[in-house]
């Protein structure tokens, strides 16, 4: 990637990156987050912003991570700013029959403090 890139190639790159990392990123920041509907706007936020800077972003080794951290704290943020904080369930990933525990294993995934819900987000929903 270079700095000579073209709008449109650029458009092109951040296209598939955003249609590849975009609802992994959004589940682990639901777990995270432990609020769905607050990771999928803190998700779009880090999106765009990452597309605002894509010609820098799009040469780190892992700009999903960028753009994860990014959604994280500024989701954190909003809720700071809210201080509420109304948990709803991480969606499953169309696994009706996976397992009979998934609902109780989220809730304790929620128990846990921010920064270990956060190692359990990036471990399982993101597989890093």
């Amino acid at each position: 990637m270079t700095g000579g890139r073209g709008t449109g190639e650029r458009d092109t790159e951040f296209s598939a990156f955003y249609r590849r990392e975009r609802d992994g990123i959004a589940r682990a920041l639901a777990v995270a987050l432990t609020d769905v509907r607050l990771a999928g706007e803190a998700t779009d936020e880090a999106m765009a912003r990452a597309y605002a800077r894509w010609r820098s972003i799009g040469t780190y080794d892992n700009p999903a991570g960028w753009v994860y951290r990014v959604g994280h704290n500024w989701g954190r943020s909003q809720l700071r700013r809210r201080r509420f904080r109304s948990p709803q369930p991480v969606p499953d990933r169309g696994q009706e029959d996976s397992e009979p525990t998934d609902g109780a294993l989220w809730r304790a995934v929620a128990l846990l403090p921010p920064q270990q819900r956060a190692v359990v987000a990036l471990r399982f929903g993101l597989d890093w």
